[in-house]
């Protein structure tokens, strides 16, 4: 039973737009992967085709006998070559996509649309045996059959991809390319039919009918399976929210993808457009882009002092694909700067006197002791100065416990006033301190320790409710080579200390 114009026309006419309306909605999705591109021209192409040949069978008359069937020809000629580039990009062999392979992609529909329009001139394409009001070629010219030929290659070679691509993947992609091979069936099956004469279109070509089914399939399984429910998901709840800023690069270091924190990380005034070089748009990075312009895999931290001192750990990772090609690399970039922070003031902690905020024994123990190794090399001097506060249990016992601790922040402030900036000055325990001057004799640590027990004389500590002047006695050795070690040094230093207290205090003795 013969299907009438209106019937078909209709059916064109629904898939057709259903075919332009899953083009625009994955056209939304274009920035998530290569493989939505050709999709969403596949779709556009049969939804042309699809329209145009609808509109051949209203009865629509048009400038030419033969216009509505002739310009169904750009989607005709379109289609193979959008499912070509559709399925290369879905088995991952972007490498084939050069420049001249799609230059050749493209020459080849414009050729022979131009030589479809010019047939009358020629007849090298219909071959002078077309009928009007029919829209079944079933002889034609050299050129029709030479396409045909042309167009079906380029299936068969996307099918053969697809079908590689079915039996290297798993999970979830496999399941995607079971629904696209499902897809790529239906074409396959319709040409059959037509073959054995059993089309249930008669005098209708069936090729657009079974075209849209199957790129509808392929929508379906892309959406369905990666963009929907995987890519933008995982992308937009876990990439894009993450306080590490992530950049994804291909093999020549073009910018293929980058979250929010990579962006403020790159600088709010720099223009960021996917496929620049990220030579470009980190050139006020240096600190970043040196790191790993030349690396394919690394680990290690990195500082950025502008505006504000910034640590990042990087870490980049080098991308392959499924044959192993390397096809670029994953850079992520971590703040630290609150870790290292955290890092810095527990060894701070480890290190220093917590009432004075100045070295404490341990640490001026292992200091004193690089500076021993480097004297000794180097034959250098240097000078240990072992002190303590005059009659501090006395004020103590008198103003109390946080008065003697106001004290003994005067007395470390006072020295940190006082001393270069490479001695090494420690609390050493109790009112006791340590002070360690490198490249200095006995006698010239001997002047200078003079010069502040005069100046500390005068200088009152304030307490609540009165000032008190304190003073120090100080028992200074110098290093003598090849004979001592640092507890040698501070024992003979204590000997000095305990002489000059017993000569009267304020005072000091060297040796």
């Amino acid at each position: 039973m013969a299907i009438s114009n209106n019937i078909l026309s209709i059916i064109l006419f629904t898939i057709g737009f259903s075919c332009l309306f899953v083009a625009l909605l994955i056209w939304q999705k274009r920035l998530v992967s290569d493989v939505v591109k050709p999709l969403f021209l596949l779709l556009i192409a049969l939804s042309w085709w699809d329209l145009t040949y609808a509109i051949f069978w209203t009865g629509l008359p048009g400038p030419t006998p033969y216009f509505w069937l002739d310009i169904t020809y750009i989607g005709v000629l379109i289609v193979p070559s959008a499912f070509l580039v559709f399925a290369i990009q879905l088995s991952e062999f972007q490498h084939w996509l050069k420049p001249s392979f799609i230059t050749a992609l493209v020459i080849e529909p414009v050729l022979i649309f131009i030589l479809m329009w010019t047939d009358p001139w020629h007849n090298l394409f219909f071959g002078g045996n077309r009928i009007l009001n029919s829209s079944v070629i079933l002889e034609a010219g050299p050129i029709f059959w030479a396409n045909i030929i042309y167009s079906n290659l380029l299936i068969v070679v996307g099918t053969v991809l697809l079908i590689y691509k079915f039996i290297s993947s798993s999970g979830i992609f496999r399941k995607q390319i079971g629904i696209i091979l499902v897809g790529v069936a239906i074409p396959w099956i319709s040409s059959l039919i037509l073959v054995f004469g059993l089309n249930p279109l008669p005098n209708a070509d069936n090729t657009p009918f079974s075209f849209s089914v199957a790129a509808l399939a392929f929508a379906y399984a892309v959406l369905q399976f990666r963009f929907l429910e995987v890519v933008p998901i995982a992308r937009d709840t876990v990439v894009e929210n993450m306080q590490d800023g992530v950049f994804v690069l291909d093999n020549q270091n073009r910018l293929l993808d980058l979250n929010q924190a990579a962006k403020k990380l790159i600088g709010p005034n720099t223009t960021v457009k996917l496929g620049d070089s990220i030579t470009r748009l980190l050139e006020n990075r240096p600190e970043i882009f040196k790191s790993f312009i030349n690396v394919n895999e690394v680990h290690q931290e990195i500082q950025i002092d502008d505006p504000f001192p910034m640590f990042l750990d990087l870490q980049i990772s080098p991308l392959f694909n499924q044959r192993n090609f390397f096809i670029g690399r994953l850079i992520v970039l971590r703040d630290i700067t609150k870790l290292k922070q955290t890092q810095f003031e527990l060894h701070q902690l480890a290190i220093t006197d917590s009432l004075t905020h100045i070295y404490n024994r341990r640490h001026f123990m292992e200091l004193a002791g690089k500076e021993l190794y480097r004297s000794t090399r180097y034959a250098h001097k240097f000078s240990i100065i072992l002190m303590d506060i005059d009659f501090f249990k006395q004020i103590n016992d008198t103003h109390g416990h946080e008065s003697g601790d106001r004290v003994l922040i005067s007395f470390a402030d006072f020295f940190k006033q006082n001393i270069r900036e490479h001695d090494i000055f420690a609390r050493f325990g109790g009112d006791e301190f340590i002070l360690l001057l490198p490249q200095t004799s006995g006698e010239e640590a001997s002047a200078f320790l003079e010069r502040l027990q005069n100046n500390i004389l005068i200088s009152p500590v304030a307490l609540e409710n009165l000032e008190i002047f304190i003073s120090f006695t100080a028992g200074i050795t110098e290093f003598i080579q090849d004979q001592d070690t640092i507890e040698t040094m501070i024992k003979r230093a204590d000997q000095y200390l305990y002489r000059a207290k017993e000569a009267g205090r304020k005072g000091f003795k060297v040796g």
